[in-house]
């Protein structure tokens, strides 16, 4: 669910990370942007951290042979993302 998010937001966030004045204000309107739009889906399996300039958001999705988790991290320089899954028996 977390990848579709970002590739609908994808444009939003690059421009964002090019027209926010200070890394202050891009890191909150980008957190904004994606918050919203997880509350909109009612996605509240997540966890969110931050390591120098990414944003580290982590989805857990439980099945019945046990839990996948769905990681993007958000350069907030760039507005670019990468997605990858991991899996937890």
């Amino acid at each position: 669910m977390i990848e579709q998010i970002f590739h609908s937001k994808h444009g939003a966030l690059q421009s964002i990370a090019k027209h926010s004045k200070s890394p202050y204000e891009r890191a909150f309107r980008m957190a904004k942007e994606i918050m919203k739009e997880l509350e909109t889906v009612e996605m509240f399996h997540y966890d969110i951290s931050f390591q120098d300039n990414v944003v580290i958001i982590k989805e857990i999705i439980v099945h019945e042979n046990g839990q996948m988790y769905e990681i993007v991290e958000l350069n907030l320089d760039t507005g670019k993302y990468i997605i990858s899954h991991r899996r937890q028996a």
